[in-house]
């Protein structure tokens, strides 16, 4: 799943940019279960030879997270802030945020916020305002992807590994309050237009639920 989330990022970063096309660079590994930067690194589908000479196919959490962006996006790409994004943290002078994200809309002004939490152990606080209305009483889904650890994987035995968790969220006057998991990928739709702002709350050293 860590490959899923620098996917995630990447996207984001690109989009931001206006960039219309963005490569991937591959899509199913070859030769089988590896590629030439790491076994099942970079593939959305990993192929997998069988005991009979033929060829299993599995959908890595890649392909998952291209589910997100294809279900909890718009056409239109909105305004958005971030305050209290603080830096998780730093590699080759390069600053890593706590969170990123990508707010859009559709046609209908259905308004989408997809949010990538890059702390790899700990859980992250949010609160999303939409043109600062009342969202009290509306439908907010939420589509997320994590798992319990970062280095988790789609294999035979377990291709739902890391999966889609599709739930909803409670609006209200003071916007959305969601905790997003460790290192996930989580997308929201909600019936609003235009701005967005997020805001970071730093929470630290929490661990996923046991029930």
């Amino acid at each position: 799943i860590g490959h899923a989330i620098y996917i995630a990022n990447e996207m984001i970063y690109y989009t931001n940019l206006g960039t219309p096309y963005l490569n991937k660079h591959c899509l199913v590994d070859y030769p089988y279960q590896q590629d030439s930067l790491g076994a099942g690194s970079q593939c959305v589908i990993q192929a997998i030879k069988n005991e009979n000479g033929g060829v299993d196919f599995v959908s890595t959490p890649s392909a998952k997270l291209f589910s997100i962006f294809n279900n909890m996006t718009g056409n239109t790409q909105v305004n958005q802030t971030i305050e209290g994004n603080n830096t998780y943290y730093t590699y080759n002078n390069y600053n890593v945020p706590t969170i990123n994200t990508l707010s859009t809309k559709d046609d209908e002004g259905n308004t989408y916020i997809i949010i990538v939490n890059n702390r790899k152990n700990d859980y992250t606080q949010v609160s999303m305002t939409v043109d600062d209305r009342n969202l009290t009483g509306l439908p907010v889904d939420v589509w997320y992807l994590t798992s319990e650890n970062v280095d988790d994987e789609n294999t035979l035995d377990a291709p739902n590994q890391v999966d889609i968790v599709k739930t909803s969220a409670a609006g209200t006057n003071h916007g959305i309050t969601y905790r997003l998991a460790p290192h996930s990928v989580t997308g929201f739709k909600i019936p609003a237009q235009v701005s967005v702002t997020t805001k970071a709350v730093s929470y630290t050293h929490l661990t996923l639920p046991t029930t």
